[in-house]
């Protein structure tokens, strides 16, 4: 659920009246207008990329609708800014009913785990960081920040870091108290201060290219390697990147490393199963396509009917036939130019 129902449902109703209200005037059939839960979001990904990849179905030269022989379905992990989620088959039952969903698609059965974990999506993790520092700093002097690179410093204040209800706040607690990071680029504290301290996904692996796959090991010491930079360079190579993102792609690289590896526990083979990437058959992969298709039935509960056809032999029979005749009547054309010069 998001942090504004935490913080905030009156005025979060406020606005969904507002939206309601809005879009009645509009046209077309609407249904309504709600906050989907994290698990939601989790499974309609889920959804969507299996849908995409054509994972559920395909169409055989039969004429059927089939499952793909050896097909199979995906695991759908998302990193966003407030949360992440997690959404697969599993092999045992589900012991938590909140983290089961159930989906009859194309006539098959589908029972899928999702899970959303709140505030650890990377842009909440990385405040808990922040906060973290703050427990154990004396803020009246610059706080060094292992994650952020050498050279690079952060002026807020206690306000911004705790707006959020992730992190709890110190004691005394005064938002306007200001505070300086000063970063020192060192990747073992960095790493160590996120299992600690313990979407997307993709931006921060592709920005480190390590999408669409990489092994593990080379993940560690591309992020390693990273971490070891000096702001100033950073800044020279990748003058077009925002500096709120720039200096957190240490940290966020450890840190998806960490989820992945210590939580859901990946190892160096099942790691290489892990693809990251942001498009699926040229469409952006999220949640909103799978929660359309289930909504409208665009996916049905049932295969589809049989689209009569012929046989696989008969088509490579017609196939043949074809060739053959072009064939021909590219030889007739030749034997004809040849004997007739003019």
């Amino acid at each position: 659920m998001p942090p504004c129902r935490i913080q905030s449902p009156v005025e979060t109703e406020r606005v969904l009246a507002e939206v309601r209200n809005t879009i009645r005037s509009y046209p077309f059939d609407f249904r309504g207008a709600r906050i989907i839960s994290g698990a939601e979001e989790g499974a309609y990904g889920w959804i969507t990329i299996n849908y995409l990849l054509s994972s559920f179905i395909k169409f055989s030269y039969e004429g059927k609708w089939k499952h793909p022989k050896n097909g199979k379905i995906l695991g759908a992990l998302d990193l966003g800014g407030a949360s992440t989620q997690i959404t697969f088959t599993p092999k045992e039952q589900i012991k938590d009913n909140q983290s089961e969903a159930s989906f009859r698609l194309y006539g098959y059965e589908h029972t899928v785990y999702t899970h959303s974990f709140l505030c650890y999506g990377k842009e909440q993790f990385m405040n808990k960081i922040l906060a973290k520092l703050v427990k154990e700093n004396n803020i009246s002097s610059p706080v060094p920040h292992p994650c952020f690179p050498t050279g690079y410093q952060l002026n807020t204040t206690l306000g911004e870091i705790f707006s959020s209800p992730c992190p709890s706040k110190p004691d005394p607690y005064s938002p306007t108290s200001a505070v300086t990071f000063m970063g020192s680029g060192t990747p073992a504290q960095c790493e160590a201060l996120v299992k600690t301290a313990f979407s997307g996904f993709f931006y921060t692996f592709d920005f480190l290219k390590l999408a669409p796959q990489s092994s593990l090991d080379v993940t560690r010491k591309t992020v390693a390697e990273f971490c070891r930079r000096d702001w100033n360079s950073l800044k020279a190579e990748f003058p077009s990147e925002k500096d709120s993102r720039l200096r957190e792609y240490c940290g966020a690289g450890y840190y998806i490393t960490t989820l992945l590896v210590d939580a859901y526990k990946f190892d160096n083979q099942s790691w290489n199963n892990i693809v990251f990437q942001k498009k699926a058959d040229d469409t952006d992969i999220g949640w909103t396509l799978g929660y359309m298709l289930n909504l409208t039935n665009l996916i049905p509960s049932e295969a589809p009917p049989e689209v009569k056809g012929q046989d696989y032999d008969v088509w490579v029979g017609l196939v043949f036939v074809i060739v053959l005749a072009i064939a021909v009547s590219l030889l007739a054309i030749a034997v004809q130019c040849l004997g007739n010069p003019k």
